[in-house]
């Protein structure tokens, strides 16, 4: 199911800051290999690729549009009052459930470059998103949520106009590989 790890009151008031870098508290900080792979600006399906040894695929969940939510209007204030395309993806791994995509484009954003967004089905968003050369990604912003998962997001945007927001949250399963992996 979708939003098993829902986002905790610290996430939204993390989403509130304008897409600037947060940190986890030391004592809530993950371990070194989680960290590089949670504040990567590196495509996070490719290296999820990698980890599966090409055994990743797309599960679209929902994909609608509905109005900014206030939190986010802070961080798409190009959007204005205007709906964004909800976009709901889980990210499966060797048959596992490894992460939960949440990406918002706003309408305004989906014309030039960014028209055929709309219609990719199961196929990656981020895998699109990194082979425009021409996109700039802000540095991640993480958070852990009330259930205990790690969260990150960012904004991606060519030039001035109007960014995407991505969010991806690392489910357990993908933890559990990552100590794996880990000598």
């Amino acid at each position: 199911m979708l939003h098993s790890c829902r986002l905790s009151r610290a996430a939204l008031v993390s989403m509130r800051g304008g897409g600037q870098p947060q940190r986890p508290p030391s004592s809530h900080r993950p371990d070194a290999v989680l960290s590089a792979w949670l504040l990567s600006r590196a495509s996070l399906t490719a290296a999820l690729t990698r980890l599966a040894a090409g055994d990743l695929h797309v599960e679209l969940q929902r994909q609608y549009r509905r109005p900014l939510r206030p939190a986010e209007r802070r961080l798409l204030p190009q959007a204005g009052r205007r709906a964004v395309l909800v976009r709901q993806v889980r990210l499966i791994g060797c048959g596992q459930d490894w992460v939960e995509a949440t990406s918002l484009l706003p309408l305004p954003a989906l014309h030039g470059w960014a028209r055929h967004l709309a219609h990719i089905g199961t196929r990656p968003l981020g895998a699109l998103l990194f082979r425009l050369r021409h996109l700039q990604r802000s540095e991640p912003s993480v958070v852990r949520t009330v259930t205990g998962c790690w969260h990150r997001h960012s904004l991606f945007r060519q030039g001035r106009g109007c960014p995407i927001l991505v969010g991806e949250t690392f489910l357990p399963a993908l933890l559990h590989r990552l100590e794996q992996e880990t000598p």
